[in-house]
């Protein structure tokens, strides 16, 4: 565990890029929040907006639950613009078209786990750094706590933040025999986010929950819709 995430830092040093932070220009400010297992998963939560992590070296408060746990949620960004490092890793080449994932999981994420050093590297050609802060929410957007399957992120200039929407599309559900199946819905949703990848007409991303569940529908779905 020696990724960080970090606590929002006081002007100038909330303005550092990706790549300066990542070659240590928060170090000694005693701004990180929550260390993590790689660079994937730390990009993950940084694209996802919100956390909920196990802290491994402190137990439950309760019996039945073995590891304390910290939810967070994003505190702003530096101010720099948004570059998607997998889509430039994948635009570069560098994921073998050979690799095979298994079902609900992502061939570049498969990559970047085995190659840190590599995905350090494409995260800082992303100029846009997220800071957290701790929450007593779990899984959270603009307006505080999200509902699985009803809550979307939108780009605010096309979609006004809290409108209702009604959307029709398919969500992954489960896997069987090595193929992703995926469940029709239509229903209302909520616009109650944003993302900085989250831009253009017709372009949403629904909040599907947390756990094994929930990260095979996240990883898997990206379907047309209405």
């Amino acid at each position: 565990y020696q990724v960080p995430l970090y606590l929002r830092p006081p002007p100038p040093s909330d303005s550092h890029t990706t790549a300066e932070i990542l070659a240590g220009a928060l170090t000694g400010q005693h701004l990180e929040v929550a260390y993590l297992d790689s660079w994937a998963t730390a990009l993950n939560v940084h694209i996802e907006g919100s956390v909920t992590v196990q802290l491994q070296d402190v137990p439950g408060p309760e019996p039945s639950q073995k590891y304390a746990e910290i939810n967070l949620t994003t505190d702003g960004h530096n101010g720099h613009p948004y570059q998607n490092p997998f889509k430039l890793a994948r635009q570069d080449g560098v994921i073998p078209k050979d690799l095979t994932a298994p079902p609900g999981k992502s061939r570049t994420r498969l990559f970047f786990d085995a190659h840190p050093d590599l995905m350090r590297t494409y995260w800082a050609r992303d100029p846009h750094f997220v800071f957290f802060k701790e929450t007593p929410l779990r899984g959270t957007g603009k307006f505080g706590q999200l509902v699985a399957g009803r809550s979307v992120a939108v780009d605010a200039e096309r979609v006004p933040l809290g409108a209702a929407l009604w959307m029709r599309t398919e969500v992954a559900s489960s896997v069987a025999e090595g193929l992703v199946r995926f469940t029709p819905i239509a229903r209302l949703a909520l616009a109650q986010d944003t993302g900085a990848a989250i831009r253009g007409v017709g372009r949403v991303d629904i909040f599907v929950g947390s756990g094994e569940q929930a990260e095979l529908a996240a990883a898997m779905t990206s379907r047309p819709g209405e």
